[in-house]
């Protein structure tokens, strides 16, 4: 398949920087984004990747400027999105996995839907996710942790874990923003979704997502935000419109979070992924602007 020309798509987002710098932790997460934009781009002009190139949006199809974006971000109720939007015959170039590029949004950010979840919630569900997998560094991290709240105690709260328990965990959470600590070099699809969260796909475009064109799926208000979709495409009168899908939740085999976890990873570790979680809410059509705006504007005054 032929391929978008992504020469020059980094030297699109000159505002992303000092955007991000001015968020909690946006240094380490635009870092994160921008080593794995780069390394997407290198991939692309050798049109060698290290997976399914269909979801980078650089891959020319029948797609055409109309088309809506979907960033589907692992472990959101993504599927069920993209699964609706394939029933409903709304055109969408989905990007999964790999990071969005400026080019990308550039050529389709005209309508930008995109699936989110809590990110402590995302977390859980991630780890769970990838400690099921067979092909996977998550074999090895069996012998470590047991559960993220393990691994939060252990290898970040406290100095607990062997070093290599403690790097192996930090290996796979590239955009924890802890402090003291090297940002470990972004090795793609290493962690599996449990590193690919807000940071990972939308850290260096923020700026080019235009207000009141992104539409935010919250897997927790999952049906409520489908409907609205409809609305917000123009499609709540079609009697083509698939049904809701419902959510298929995995049973959670780990012990709760403790408190002491629970705010290390709300204060600290996952502090841009909120951060970010607040700016989308701001620009999205159906974001929650008031209450964004205000816990913003606390954390600005601390």
């Amino acid at each position: 398949s032929k391929l978008m020309n992504t020469t020059t798509s980094l030297q699109l987002n000159l505002e992303a920087a000092p955007l991000m710098a001015a968020l909690p932790g946006g240094d380490a997460c635009y870092a994160h984004w921008l080593s794995a934009a780069a390394r997407l781009e290198a991939q692309a002009q050798q049109h060698v990747f290290d997976c399914c190139p269909e979801l980078t949006g650089l891959v020319d199809g029948k797609w055409t400027r109309e088309a809506l974006l979907f960033v589907h971000i692992g472990k959101t109720g993504g599927s069920s999105v993209a699964h609706w939007l394939r029933l409903a015959n709304v055109s969408a170039v989905q990007v999964h996995v790999h990071p969005l590029l400026p080019s990308v949004v550039q050529r389709f950010g005209s309508r930008v839907v995109i699936s989110v979840r809590d990110p402590i919630e995302r977390l859980l569900s991630a780890f769970n996710y990838e400690q099921a997998r067979i092909l996977s560094i998550w074999r090895k991290m069996d012998g470590c942790f047991a559960s993220v709240n393990e691994l939060v105690e252990r290898a970040l709260l406290t100095a607990n874990a062997t070093p290599a328990c403690r790097s192996m965990a930090l290996s796979v959470a590239p955009n924890f923003s802890m402090p003291n600590t090297p940002l470990p070099a972004v090795a793609p699809f290493h962690g599996g979704h449990v590193s690919l969260g807000l940071c990972h796909y939308l850290a260096g475009v923020m700026p080019l997502l235009r207000q009141d064109r992104v539409w935010l799926v919250r897997q927790e208000t999952l049906a409520a935000d489908l409907g609205g979709l409809a609305r917000w495409l123009g499609r709540d009168n079609s009697t083509a419109l698939p049904r809701i899908p419902k959510l298929t939740v995995t049973p959670r085999k780990d012990p709760p979070l403790s408190a002491a976890a629970r705010q290390l990873l709300r204060e600290v570790v996952l502090v841009p992924e909120y951060a970010l979680m607040e700016r989308l809410e701001l620009l999205a059509a159906n974001g929650k602007r008031i209450a964004s705006a205000r816990r913003i504007a606390s954390a600005r005054s601390r």
